[in-house]
């Protein structure tokens, strides 16, 4: 019985029940930031002729413009919202933003991407600070929780490609982004009903007392919160249509280290050495985060010109291929975190610097797949999705070993009080990321007529040469993770790294 009583308490110290309700929630955020990613440069080049660059440069500039916004709306959350109000704040904002999306007009698509922009810069920061303290003096849990979380809201980036993408092959393309508003607004519905079961501290950062013990600001504050998020709108817009993301980052990153440097002054030595080893692992992360949003732009071209989709009769929309990573990402979630949790055991788990070195050699692999995929279109100006099958099974092991780890980090080493603000400075290395994927995706930029079977040609050995070089730079980063700044990390730390 004593037995019994143990394991279901670890059961309950793993998956506590909270944890259902805050993946359901960002489960419906991820369904639709993927509709989005899956179509956008599809919507952009097919529906409103657009040409590749100018597609890749407002797809990038909306994912860099969404990590960018996470900083302000993570400080506005911890400081005045309550992470419940910058959670509800953003969903509503992200629902609205995909309404417009269904209008084929190009202003309004702009209008439509800063609105979901900023919604996800209040919604992400501030609904991920929840997950962590769920696992409040469990650092064993965390990284399972963090995974398993990982992987229960990517299920919306599974449902994502295959819904929207039916909708868009048989209603068109605009239509798709109206089913991601329907399920958006079903997670806040989820989200309101569910309060009650998060544990007490959870409760209580929503409560708003998350940023040093002071309580949510007063109407007249909000009223002007709310009134300033209008006005950012219009902003936005101009940013994304004068393509100056690149110029905002910069300013970003200048204003983030000097609010860190500020905030950290009377911080304790060791909280200063924590955020540090953020900052550190942030860079892996751009580098990463770069390669991995090829999934919507190279790579969905490459998909949708030199990869065979016909299924007997049927000719497989491309963005259905966006889904193959989230499935075997669901898969192999479990298995990873159920191996984390037996070398645990055995004292034999990687450290999360060996974890995100892992990740990204086995990324390098993935590429060198697509390399091969695109060779053999070299000359047959077509090749088997088997490869995208192989290399799709590969993202998610090197995405499981990095992006639910270093939010696991991040959440462990914030300094108290400021969760929410890390989780954003965190994400603007997302943001730096996005930015450079509309820059390294002019490697696999196709402007020339490929209708033909040497057009065809052509282009996949400009992928070819793009997957080559996308390989190299990952299996550099990986080796340096392992065998160059793991003591360094270490000893910041002052831990078991």
């Amino acid at each position: 019985m004593n037995t019994l009583l143990k394991q279901l308490r670890e059961r309950r110290e793993l998956f506590p029940s909270g944890l259902f309700v805050l993946f359901f929630t960002e489960m419906w955020e991820l369904f639709g930031r993927f509709a989005i990613m899956s179509l956008l440069v599809l919507y952009l080049t097919n529906m409103l002729k657009l040409s590749d660059s100018q597609a890749f440069s407002i797809y990038a500039g909306f994912l860099a413009l969404i990590y960018v916004m996470s900083v302000l709306g993570g400080y506005v959350a911890d400081r005045f919202l309550g992470l419940r109000y910058g959670v509800i704040l953003g969903a509503v904002m992200m629902v609205i933003g995909n309404l417009l999306m269904i209008i084929p007009h190009l202003y309004v698509v702009y209008i439509g991407l800063a609105i979901v922009a900023i919604g996800s810069g209040f919604f992400t920061p501030s609904l991920i600070p929840m997950v962590g303290h769920l696992y409040q003096g469990n650092d064993r849990g965390r990284d399972i929780g963090f995974t398993l979380y990982y992987v229960g809201k990517n299920v919306g980036a599974l449902l994502a490609p295959v819904l929207c993408g039916l909708v868009a092959v048989h209603f068109g393309y605009n239509y798709a982004f109206l089913l991601s508003a329907l399920g958006m607004s079903l997670g806040i519905i989820v989200f309101i009903r569910g309060k009650n079961q998060l544990n007490e501290s959870v409760i209580k950062e929503m409560s708003g007392e998350s940023f040093l013990n002071t309580k949510v600001a007063p109407f007249k504050t909000k009223a002007a919160i709310y009134l300033g998020t209008l006005l950012m709108i219009p902003a936005v817009t101009y940013i994304l249509m004068k393509n100056i993301d690149g110029i905002l980052l910069s300013v970003a990153g200048i204003a983030v280290l000097a609010l860190v440097a500020y905030l950290l002054i009377e911080r304790t030595f060791q909280e200063r050495r924590h955020v540090l080893v953020i900052i550190i692992m942030m860079a892996f992360v751009v580098i990463f985060q770069t390669f991995l949003n090829q999934g919507g732009a190279s790579l969905n071209l490459f998909i949708e010109r030199n990869i065979h989709r016909q299924l007997f009769n049927f000719t497989l929309p491309t963005s259905f291929f966006y889904s193959i990573e989230p499935v075997f990402l669901i898969l192999l979630g479990p298995v990873i975190a159920a191996v984390w949790s037996y070398l645990n055991q055995k004292q034999r788990e990687p450290n999360e610097v060996s974890k995100f070195g892992i990740g990204m050699l086995v990324f390098s692999v993935a590429y060198a797949v697509f390399v091969l995929a695109a060779r053999v279109a070299m000359k047959d100006a077509q090749a088997s999705p088997l490869f995208i099958v192989l290399g799709y099974f590969l993202f998610p092991i090197a995405e499981l070993c990095i992006m639910p780890i270093g939010l696991s980090l991040v959440t462990k080493l914030a300094p108290k009080g400021l969760e929410a603000m890390m989780v954003g400075i965190w994400m603007l290395a997302n943001a730096a990321g996005s930015y450079l994927t509309g820059y390294v995706s002019g490697f696999a930029q196709v402007d020339f007529d490929y209708s033909t079977i040497e057009g065809l040609q052509r282009a996949a050995g400009i992928y070819h040469h793009a997957f080559f070089y996308f390989a190299v730079v990952l299996l550099i980063a990986g080796v340096i993770l392992l065998f160059g700044i793991r003591p360094w990390i270490k000893h910041l730390r002052h831990s078991s790294l």
